[in-house]
């Protein structure tokens, strides 16, 4: 998505159970987007990703605000693979649990 505002209506056109998002965006951030997703669809799992930022407060904030995990760009296909591994996992765990 190009932006923050298409990726939340892409999701709330259709269901999703994993989000992918980058924290710097156009218009409204990735943080500001976590926090929309986690109130208007709490089942999604959400993984945060930055480029530009490797601060740990904004990896910090991204936890405290929902996120499931967090990746640091570059990261190879073999720990994307297993960061959704897990937040799916993750996601099964829940249902499991309910």
């Amino acid at each position: 998505m190009p932006d923050a505002e298409s990726a939340f209506s892409a999701i709330a056109s259709d269901w999703f159970d994993l989000v992918l998002s980058e924290i710097v965006m156009s218009g409204v951030d990735g943080l500001q987007l976590l926090i929309r997703i986690c109130n208007c669809y709490p089942h999604a799992r959400l993984v945060m990703m930055t480029g530009t930022h490797h601060d740990s407060k904004i990896r910090d904030g991204a936890f405290l605000l929902g996120a499931c995990d967090f990746l640091t760009q570059p990261f190879s296909q073999e720990e994307l693979l297993t960061v959704i591994r897990n937040a799916l996992e993750g996601e099964a765990a829940l249902e499991l649990q309910t």
